[in-house]
């Protein structure tokens, strides 16, 4: 989720932003209402241009206010698996979406199937998978119980079999698993 949209979605720079925006057409409104009611053709268009201007940057404050808290919000790290391994007996695709992490090509996906134990998929050799710039993120994975995806830095290096999927920490940013 941007932080854009997490912004409209419950911060409480919005009541300052929209608190912005009524003080600015509040603060217009008696200019607007004195200036339209004169007969003169002239006096009204140019009271209907000052209004229009007054909101056009009532507007404009509303927006930068909104930018500027927005920019604030920082999004926690997420991942998700969004497409889990269909019914290929050999390898099988699986994909998900991380958000929250800023500058994706810091970070790469690091995937795990349950057997006995956690093993990275693919390959021990091929162990991270990219992030595309959306944030989604496609994978191959081995058949499973169970399946397993972190958020991890770009030089993280992770164990091959596992009996408990790593800690949250330095380069492990985020997890989920296919169960969750």
């Amino acid at each position: 989720m941007t932080p854009l949209i997490q912004f409209l979605l419950g911060s409480s720079g919005m009541f300052v932003a929209t608190g912005t925006l009524l003080m600015g057409i509040a603060s217009i409104a008696p200019w607007i209402e004195k200036w339209i009611r004169p007969t003169s053709t002239t006096v009204r268009k140019r009271s209907y241009l000052f209004a229009t201007a007054s909101v056009a940057v009532s507007l404009i404050l509303f927006l930068i206010s909104v930018y500027t808290f927005a920019a604030r919000v920082t999004a926690e790290p997420a991942i998700r698996i969004t497409a889990p391994p269909g019914s290929d007996p050999e390898l099988r695709n699986i994909a998900g979406i991380v958000g929250g992490v800023g500058n994706v090509e810091r970070y790469k996906v690091v995937v795990y199937a349950k057997t006995d134990r956690w093993y990275v998929q693919p390959f021990a050799s091929q162990p991270m998978t990219d992030i595309n710039s959306n944030g989604a993120w496609f994978g191959k994975t081995h058949i499973g119980s169970d399946y397993a995806a972190l958020v991890v830095t770009s030089d993280y290096k992770p164990e091959p079999i596992v009996d408990a999927l790593p800690s949250l920490g330095s380069d492990v940013i985020s997890k989920t698993s296919s169960d969750q």
